[in-house]
């Protein structure tokens, strides 16, 4: 059973956004799911930002994951591993090749 999450809860998490944190900073900071960051954001009216990343983050991503897991990449640059996982595959890295997933 999910808990409802309180009002001055949700406050935080826009004016965390409003301020420029990514929603899976907030998750990770708050406790809470990326999922339910966003959902709290939109109840709220917020339009959601998409992500863009530089070319020159996109290759740190890169060089990290070749001595870093994919879940540590993320927690540093503030992205889900999803993410991670997408700039190495249009990189043209190999996700299962002596690389540690978690």
């Amino acid at each position: 059973m999910h808990k409802r999450m309180p009002l001055d809860e949700k406050q935080e998490m826009v004016r965390r956004y409003k301020d420029g944190e990514s929603s899976e900073e907030i998750a990770r900071i708050m406790g809470r799911t990326g999922a339910g960051v966003r959902k709290a954001l939109r109840e709220f009216g917020i339009e959601l930002r998409s992500a863009v990343y530089t070319e020159e983050i996109k290759r740190e991503v890169v060089a990290m994951c070749d001595t870093h897991t994919i879940v540590d990449v993320a927690a540093h640059f503030g992205m889900s591993t999803t993410t991670v996982s997408r700039i190495l595959r249009k990189a043209g890295v190999s996700l299962f090749v002596g690389r540690k997933i978690s």
